[in-house]
């Protein structure tokens, strides 16, 4: 048996892993639950959920990633630690090689810190390649060509906006803006507008049903508790009202497009209005979502097939084409260490 090949997509929101040859083994909400007293994951995603307010101290629920930065790098490492062990088993004879998908951002200090997680946690080689080239690989982009792409990955903490050509990242900024945010907006607005005090979760069903930053029908019954009584409450919601608020969150992600656009060398500006813009993660899914950016940007925008696991598609690309062998700057991106 050789080493296994894993791939893990560390989001916000989510976490992926993908194994070569098995396919997509892991995708659960990006929540782990920490026995602090043996200093090891006892669940993961949802189950980690289902534990909060039901277990004893020693149990502590974490996010690993908020915003696109890690919260905690020991966390961290005890993740990677569970997600090795649960593909490949504890007499596992061969250590993994694994790929890590990271923030384009990410500082030297955070570089090493995840490099070592990965090698604490059991890898045998560690590749760090950023999310944004993942993306833009797994969407269907060909990066080693000299032709400008314009990849916008709309994640849960955080949107990354990049232009790509040769297998690199020639200009690229992030904001501290994504689907959290819509989320967060919904819930002030019932507050302020409804009178009513809803939790996260079910501002997240009620955007994922009815969210829209483009004209659109629709109602959405929400239960929460009013703010002013504290009594239980249930408040109907139309579509049109969301429109407003979310199309507030989306106007920093156009500015800092165009202002990407604006850096850009006139060439690969000329390629990228030519062949348009892929547009990514969570985010892309927000009805209207594609229709607004076009019209702010006058770029054709392209959505993947699943933009939710473009990232995963990309790993998988870097796993099967020979094109990108997995060595140290692979892509031109990150040192394996």
């Amino acid at each position: 048996m050789f080493a296994a090949r894993i791939g893990i997509d560390l989001g916000a929101a989510n976490v992926l892993a993908y194994v070569d040859q098995k396919g997509l083994v892991v995708q659960e909400p990006a929540v782990v639950a920490i026995d602090t007293r043996k200093d090891e994951v006892q669940a993961l995603g949802h189950a980690a959920l289902n534990m909060v307010g039901r277990t004893a101290e020693h149990i502590k629920i974490f996010q690993p990633l908020s915003e696109g930065a890690m919260t905690d790098h020991r966390i961290l490492e005890l993740l990677l630690r569970y997600l090795i062990l649960r593909v490949c088993g504890r007499r596992c004879l061969f250590r993994p090689v694994t790929i890590i998908s990271v923030p384009p951002k990410i500082n030297s200090v955070e570089r090493r810190a995840v490099l070592q997680a990965a090698y604490s946690a059991g890898a045998k080689e560690a590749h760090l390649v950023s999310e944004t080239l993942l993306s833009g690989l797994g969407a269907g982009l060909d990066l080693n060509q000299a032709r400008g792409h314009l990849v916008v990955n709309i994640g849960a903490g955080t949107t990354n906006v990049a232009v790509l050509s040769m297998d690199s990242e020639v200009i690229s900024e992030s904001i501290k803006v994504g689907g959290e945010d819509f989320t967060r907006a919904i819930m002030r607005y019932l507050k302020k507008h409804h009178n009513l005090v809803v939790g996260q979760l079910s501002a997240e069903q009620m955007k994922c049903a009815i969210g829209t930053v483009i004209p659109r029908d629709g109602q959405w019954e929400i239960r929460g508790q009013d703010y002013v009584s504290g009594l239980p409450e249930v408040r109907k919601v139309s579509a049109t009202e969301l429109q407003d608020v979310l199309l507030g969150c989306v106007e920093p992600i156009i500015a800092t497009i165009v202002h990407v656009l604006e850096q850009t060398p006139p060439e690969l500006a000329r390629d990228i209005y030519s062949f348009g813009m892929v547009l990514t993660g969570g985010g892309a899914l927000l009805h209207g979502m594609d229709q607004v950016l076009e019209e702010a940007t006058g770029i054709q925008v392209k959505l993947p097939a699943e933009p939710l696991l473009s990232v995963i598609d990309g790993i998988k690309v870097l796993m099967n084409n020979k094109q990108y062998p997995l060595s140290p700057g692979v892509l031109n991106d990150y040192s394996a260490g």
